[in-house]
């Protein structure tokens, strides 16, 4: 039994040995980095398309240059021609009051017998140089005027006897007008809602 006692102690020292070269491995093992995957580039969003500017193109006549919605509604209310730029409506009438300067193509409209009634639309293309002309005789008639990128507005709001309600929008190669006997709040507004329909017709999208 003595002499088995130093075999049993050599055969546990080399457990112990193996134990602990194991162990070293297995840290060794775990401390290694994991091999990391590289993200996949993604393609960047391409920037959309800018729509190009649709190019001014004067109607033929008065109904297209108010538009079907306006053209209905003037025939429901009473609301004729009195005069055109053809020389078309019940009245005469040379030039246009708006757009003094050009060749414009003018719509008088009204609700005859009723005074005050009557308003007019002008609108005309702009040659390339012609714009800052146009800018500068409008500017000289002391009307408010305001700018939103390369469109500027001219307008007055007038009163309900006196001074008509005014609008002017001018466009590198296009001008509208609306201008109206009868001023004040209410119908200068409804002078700005014309134009901007005027202006859905003179830059047709389809």
């Amino acid at each position: 039994m003595t002499r088995r006692a130093p075999r049993l102690a050599s055969g546990a020292a080399l457990v112990i040995v193996l134990v602990a070269a194991l162990a070293g491995c297995s840290a060794a093992d775990a401390g290694d980095p994991e091999p990391t995957t590289e993200p996949e580039p993604t393609a960047s969003a391409s920037p959309a398309p800018t729509a190009a500017a649709a190019p001014f193109t004067l109607p033929g006549d008065c109904s297209a240059l108010i538009g079907p919605d306006l053209d209905a509604e003037y025939a429901e209310n009473g609301v004729i021609l009195f005069s055109d730029s053809s020389g078309n409506g019940i009245y005469e009438q040379e030039g246009s009051v708006g757009q003094a300067s050009g060749d414009p193509l003018y719509c008088v409209y009204g609700q005859d017998g009723v005074d005050l009634s009557s308003f007019e639309f002008a609108a005309q293309a702009l040659a390339e140089d012609a714009q800052e002309a146009v800018l500068a005789e409008l500017a000289a008639l002391g009307l408010d005027e305001s700018a939103d990128g390369n469109r500027v507005v001219f307008s007055q709001e007038g009163d309900e006897g006196t001074l008509p309600a005014i609008v002017h929008i001018v466009l590198p190669d296009g001008w509208v007008t609306v201008n109206s006997t009868f001023g004040g709040p209410d119908r200068f507004a409804e002078a700005n809602d014309w134009a901007e329909t005027a202006l859905e017709q003179l830059y047709p999208t389809s």
